[in-house]
């Protein structure tokens, strides 16, 4: 019997309970221990038999001494697992009484175990809090495919709350079905759009004991998806397909089932002329207008597309020559029923028919666009004239004394160039461009056009502007090209000390001079917003001052000589 009390692997001790004058355990005296409990709490016998638990661990919890005590008082069995900080073990601990005021102890240290535990416990909770915060749904079933747990995202997505969906099978709670996407139908009804992944949950003997299910909202994804898809296959601006889906149709829609088919170039007519005249907005906007149009008129089937800044692209399948001229018609009558802040709109159309297989589409398309080029010349030339006539009624409508100012220009060049014996043909380039010199001004604002106070150096820069926003509206029209030098050149000095060129002396063409003079003359003997005009003499006084350093003396001196005569 001693021989297996001194070898069995459990601590084993026989202890005497002390009660104080109320008859409540207090403290617990060591009768006899075996090896197993000196290698588990390393107390040796010798040191411990017959001594106190007070005195071998002071600061031994109340709560040992309490349940042991009530063990050893009332002969009540116990069995508990509780930590001993003096030890800082976790022991498992079956008590029992052998006689009265005594107890017997059998022990095991389940330090490891707990702490196992106690680590297990820590990733679970961390694991849970993470599928709490997770965005992403989160369904684990049973073998039986049955609702496990779910997390609140998987709640919130599927509209079944955790605690009812439990037991439940994964089909009711999780139903999807799959359409062009994977479609989620909530407990409410609605349809969501979602993507997910499974995975099966395997035990240590390889056998699957359920799945877990990790999906998410694919709605925002699929917008983006669809957007992304729209951007590329249509043009931002207007809408319409871009030139990537127009080569695209062009190889679909070529069969013979299509034949006859009408490939349509359309080049909008006066678009940079816009651009430079009224801004890059207003150029947007005429774009939109035409992109408008080319909708209304043509058939839900024709594929109309921009193919570039501003040329379009239609393609009409099963149109013959006869009907494609009467969509190009429509076209042409509702763009001249149509303006943008009374900007005009000229669109010009050329088109080919392919009624053969045998031919490419590479090739329609190079005969259709000959065809808009040759329309084009005399298109575009027609509403480039009227952009300009617009152009001025625009400028002189905002500025009633930009007009005065430029007819008066005009007149007084126009006396100039026949005080120097120029022919017809210079005498007209002179009187239209000093008529137009001030074209550019369409570009900046009216009110800095109309201020009364000084004008700050920013303001200064912007008005040098308007020689070069000048040159580049009339230079966009054959008729009035020849004329874009002088415009830009009539704010040089003849010292070089002009801009925008800095040119000097005869490199500033003749025309430009003379409007130099014409322009200054006015520009001192009219009132302005900032100042009160001058008198003729104070202003041929500053003309003579300047010959030579801001005019040419030879344009000044026949300039005075007129006023004189005059």
């Amino acid at each position: 019997m001693q021989n297996l009390f001194d070898n069995m692997n459990e601590g084993f001790a026989i202890h005497e309970v002390f009660c104080d004058s109320d008859g409540n355990p207090v403290d617990y005296a060591f009768l006899e221990v075996n090896k197993a409990f000196e290698v588990i709490t390393q107390l040796k016998s010798e040191v411990i038999k017959g001594k106190r638990i007070t005195e071998i661990l002071p600061n031994t919890e109340k709560v040992w001494i309490e349940k042991y005590g009530k063990v050893a008082l009332t002969g009540v069995s116990d069995h508990f697992v509780n930590y001993s900080g003096e030890l800082d073990k976790y022991f498992s601990v079956s008590v029992y009484s052998p006689s009265k005021n005594q107890f017997a102890t059998l022990f095991t240290d389940v330090s490891d175990i707990k702490r196992l535990e106690k680590i297990l416990s820590q990733e679970k909770n961390l694991l849970l809090t993470t599928l709490h915060a997770l965005v992403d749904g989160v369904i684990s079933t049973d073998e039986n495919g049955r609702i496990d747990m779910m997390n609140p995202a998987a709640e919130e997505l599927t509209g079944w709350q955790a605690i009812e969906a439990k037991g439940e099978s994964l089909e009711e709670v999780f139903c999807i079905r799959q359409e062009k996407n994977i479609l989620l139908t909530q407990k409410g009804g609605n349809v969501i759009p979602i993507e997910y992944a499974a995975s099966p949950i395997i035990d240590h003997t390889e056998t699957s004991r359920g799945h877990v299910i990790i999906f998410r909202d694919y709605t925002e994804k699929l917008e983006k998806e669809e957007r992304i898809l729209y951007l590329s296959y249509h043009d931002q601006l207007t809408g319409l397909y871009n030139r990537r889906f127009f080569e695209e149709e062009s190889i679909r829609l070529n069969t013979a089932r299509n034949l006859p088919l009408t490939l349509a170039v359309c080049d909008v007519n006066g678009l940079k002329l816009t651009n430079d005249a009224f801004g890059h907005l207003a150029g947007d906007e005429l774009l939109k207008k035409i992109s408008e149009i080319l909708r209304v008129e043509c058939r839900s089937d024709d594929i109309i597309a921009r193919i570039g800044g501003d040329e379009f692209a239609i393609i009409l399948p099963k149109t013959d020559a006869h009907d494609a001229e009467n969509i190009v018609s429509r076209i042409y009558e509702a763009t001249q029923l149509n303006s943008v802040n009374h900007i005009i709109l000229s669109i010009s159309i050329g088109w080919s028919v392919k009624t053969d297989m045998r031919q490419s589409m590479e090739d329609v398309f190079v005969s259709a666009e000959e065809m808009m080029y040759r329309r084009k010349l005399t298109e575009s030339q027609s509403m480039r004239n009227q952009t300009i006539k617009t152009i001025l009624n625009t400028l002189y409508t905002q500025n009633q004394r930009e007009q005065a100012h430029s007819e008066r220009v005009s007149k007084i060049s126009v006396e100039i160039g026949r005080a120097l014996g120029f022919e017809y043909n210079m005498i007209k380039d002179l009187e239209t461009a000093s008529l137009m010199h001030d074209i550019g001004k369409i570009v900046l604002d009216t009110a800095l056009l109309t201020k009364s106070g000084e004008i700050t150096d920013k303001e200064y820069e912007e008005i040098k502007r308007h020689p070069e926003c000048s040159y580049q509206i009339l230079k966009s029209v054959d008729q009035y090209s020849d004329l874009a030098d002088y415009v830009l050149s009539h704010h040089e000095h003849w010292d070089g000390k002009g801009y925008p060129r800095g040119l000097v002396g005869d490199e500033i063409p003749l025309i430009s001079r003379i409007i130099t003079v014409a322009d200054a003359y006015d520009s001192m003997t009219t009132d302005r917003p900032y100042r009160k005009a001058m008198s003729k003499e104070e202003a041929l006084d500053e003309l003579s001052r300047c010959a030579g350093s801001q005019f040419d003396s030879n344009i000044v001196n026949v300039f005075i000589k007129l006023d004189i005569e005059s």
